[in-house]
């Protein structure tokens, strides 16, 4: 267990940044569904700005550090990783049967469950890394892979075009060009994998610094407790529940 541990077995710092980022992950999508399912123009227009699209990113940026930095702390690692695969499945298949328009082909939860997964196998070599240098490659290797989705490097070079054919190569961050495939949610192991093990390497920084004491004697809460634990049922069930609220205020405003 994390030496940040509370006796209770949780981690009080990690549940306040995961109720945060779960109420911000509902929010969103109330206002996603109101703008692009419900066609609120206004909306629309705000959800296609920036501020939108770094609100989004800080929201999954958090779900994914948290993760990383717990990831070595399961005790079935293997079994955990496959349940959020298959409940990732299954997001791809409601949104592909019920709404084609917006289907999940390789999003926040296929990117969890394979980091997971990834991180289980590499265990023995991710802890022979020491901390504070696997944490500053992981931050370098995120900045030089963070344009690998958009074809080029960070300084502008071309990547082959020949990595963006293969439409198997899509969970790793090499969208295939000009194949009609589109995904409402895609976050590929690049460059996403580096901030997941950032919080592998960070828990590890952390152990017996100023920052694990300051961190320890953060209160705990029991609903933020509720929310951090139940955060993948919530994740499944949200969207459908936000946009029929939408739907009602939209219908009785």
């Amino acid at each position: 267990m994390s030496p940040l541990s509370a006796t209770n077995g949780r981690i009080a710092v990690l549940d306040w940044l995961k109720a945060a980022a779960i109420v911000n992950m509902v929010l969103y999508h109330a206002l996603y569904d109101a703008a692009f399912l419900f066609g609120q123009p206004d909306i629309q227009a705000f959800m296609r700005s920036s501020a939108a699209f770094w609100w989004e990113r800080s929201i999954c940026g958090t779900f994914i550090l948290v993760s990383g930095f717990l990831s070595l702390h399961s005790r079935r690692p293997f079994r955990r990783a496959i349940r959020i695969l298959g409940a990732a499945l299954c997001v791809t298949v409601v949104t592909l049967l019920f709404t084609p328009q917006f289907i999940i082909l390789f999003g926040i939860l296929h990117f969890l469950g394979t980091a997971s997964l990834l991180t289980a196998l590499a265990a023995p070599v991710l802890q022979r890394i020491p901390a504070y240098w696997g944490l500053a490659a992981c931050i370098g290797l995120f900045w030089l892979t963070r344009t690998i989705p958009y074809g080029h490097w960070p300084w502008g070079t071309p990547l082959p075009p020949i990595l963006y054919d293969v439409k198997f190569l899509l969970f790793a961050g090499f969208w295939p060009a000009g194949s009609g495939l589109v995904s409402s949610d895609y976050f590929p192991l690049l460059p996403w994998l580096f901030v997941f093990w950032a919080g592998l390497f960070l828990e590890r920084a952390m152990r017996g610094t100023h920052m694990e004491a300051a961190c320890t004697r953060i209160p705990s809460c029991c609903a933020v407790q509720w929310l951090s634990r139940h955060a993948l049922a919530i994740y499944l069930l949200h969207q459908p529940v936000a946009a029929a609220i939408v739907w009602l205020i939209l219908h009785l405003a």
